[in-house]
């Protein structure tokens, strides 16, 4: 490949990650996310976070944040890893605060200002150095004795913290997306599945079984439910391996799964009579809903499809109503009107079978919803990281302090140096007060700032 063919790749790969570590395109991304987020809550986009330009976005700003984090991050780990080598990084040219003291020994006095400004084992570094430095890069010739005190370096990773955070939540929202399970299952007391079934009536095996115990529901006194309980029981090889009774918002959790109560439905069943109009018996059966009923030595069978508590029909209440279909062998024939109140009305029907229909007493069936999303665990970790992340950059300020002791004639010249990236006046207080000790301790007299 020529030079100028590996420049321009060079080129292009450098744009492409200026491109994607650009904080406008974070804004970009952070406000598309939230325009269709609130068409999605306003039900303009049917489970927009789900559809595929939604995860699109979710997933360009995952590579922003990837990128950003990745460029900076080596730098800030210089800047921490350079605080926490063994001996003390050069101070800044210029002093904050220079004092003198009547000692002719640097070492003495510098060791008993460590004391005063930092306290014993604060884990100070010290080094003997020429300092300050000339403009230039020209150094004086005396030789400086320094001490080094940092606290709260790791602040300075708190920011890619937080982006780890971020990254982490996204990225679990980017797997819950794709292969998360919502699937619910309608069961009777003493009833057990280990089928659930999601959209378009899709079953999907649990690899578990749950059992209904019991279920029952709570009332205010207008009879309105206050409450619905499902006592359920979780059978896995044959075993019951966990039971609870769960209620609304308190769900139980096995195989990575929440088992929710999410409604409750009226178990009715019904008693049907056929009369045959030419041998005058009456035939009976108890049913469910949707469950099919065969004449004996027939191909005619009958299923109650619907049933409404009240209807209204020539201007009047009806009452209870069913509808019912009736077969000729698999063949759906007719679809037929029955009211518990008027046990005549097929009569006016010319078929070969007047139907009436009864209710009998009614139990209920619990509506179970049961939830696995894989992205979740990794969602609580990056919250815990975001939270982590800022509470290290706000609550924790990096602090850098020098003390530099140098030999002046028969006095040592002791000067203050900090260092700070936020909160100056509170550094420069923390200075003053170092000041005043050394002042008042060590007979010090303040001879000046060099600013």
């Amino acid at each position: 490949m020529s030079d100028k063919s590996h420049t321009k790749n060079k080129d292009f790969l450098e744009s492409v990650i200026d491109f994607f570590s650009s904080v406008y395109l974070t804004l970009a991304m952070l406000g598309l996310i939230t325009f269709f987020s609130l068409l999605g809550v306003m039900g303009h986009i049917r489970d927009v976070y789900h559809t595929k330009y939604f995860q699109l976005l979710l997933g360009i700003l995952f590579i922003n944040l990837l990128v950003c984090t990745l460029q900076r991050l080596p730098k800030a780990y210089r800047r921490v890893k350079l605080d926490g080598r063994p001996q003390a990084p050069p101070p800044p040219r210029e002093a904050d605060f220079v004092l003198k003291v009547d000692s002719g020994d640097p070492a003495d006095v510098l060791k008993k200002a460590e004391d005063i400004a930092f306290g014993s084992g604060a884990g100070l570094k010290r080094r003997e150095m020429v300092w300050p430095l000339k403009k230039g890069g020209q150094e004086k010739e005396s030789t400086s004795l320094v001490s080094f005190h940092s606290r709260g370096r790791w602040s300075l990773l708190g920011p890619h913290v937080t982006h780890l955070g971020i990254l982490l939540i996204l990225l679990g929202g980017i797997i819950g997306s794709h292969y998360s399970i919502n699937a619910g299952m309608f069961l009777k007391p003493g009833d057990k599945s280990s089928t659930a079934y999601i959209e378009n009536n899709v079953g999907i095996e649990l690899g578990f079984t749950v059992e209904v115990k019991d279920f029952k529901i709570k009332l205010y006194d207008n009879q309105q439910p206050s409450d619905y309980i499902s006592h359920l029981a979780v059978i896995d090889d044959g075993e019951v391996v966990k039971e609870k009774k769960i209620e609304v918002n308190k769900p139980l959790y096995y195989g990575g799964y929440g088992i929710y109560q999410s409604s409750y439905e009226m178990d009715h069943r019904f008693r049907l009579f056929a009369a045959p109009l030419k041998s005058g018996d009456t035939l009976s059966k108890e049913v469910e809903l949707r469950e099919p009923w065969t004449l004996p030595g027939t191909s005619v069978s009958f299923m109650m499809v619907d049933y409404k508590q009240s209807s209204r029909g020539m201007g009047k209440n009806m009452g209870p109503r069913a509808i019912v279909i009736k077969f000729e062998g698999q063949e759906p024939m007719s679809q037929l009107n029955l009211f518990e109140k008027f046990p005549d009305f097929d009569k006016q029907r010319a078929g070969d079978y007047v139907l009436r229909f009864e209710r009998m007493e009614a139990g209920y069936w619990t509506g179970l919803r049961l939830m696995k999303d894989p992205g979740t665990p990794v969602i609580w970790g990056g919250s815990i990281l975001l939270i982590l992340g800022v509470l290290q950059s706000f609550m924790v300020k990096h602090r850098r302090a020098w003390l530099v002791a140098c030999k002046k004639g028969n006095t040592v010249e002791l000067s203050l140096i900090g260092r700070t990236r936020k909160a100056r006046s509170m550094l420069l207080s923390w200075e003053e007060n170092i000041v005043g000790k050394l002042e008042k301790r060590l007979g010090a007299t303040r001879t000046g700032p060099k600013k």
